[in-house]
């Protein structure tokens, strides 16, 4: 879902860019950096709440990450 989504903002920005709308290209990078943030503030809360397998080196790779 969010790769279709983000497929049409970035659609979007194109079309407003070479309308010629200055702001159109910062506004397109503020929003795709605030979706990714708030992906791994989620991210960091689902992992840290895995706990069943402290000594696998995946999710120790994971926790690491996230701390």
């Amino acid at each position: 879902m969010h790769a279709l989504a983000s497929g049409m903002r970035a659609g979007e920005t194109l079309h407003r860019c070479l309308a010629g709308e200055a702001a159109a290209m910062d506004e397109y990078d503020l929003r795709a950096n605030e979706a990714f943030r708030a992906y791994s503030r989620l991210r960091a809360v689902y992992y840290d709440r895995e706990q069943r397998w402290p000594q696998s080196v995946f999710w120790r790779r994971r926790h690491d990450v996230t701390a």
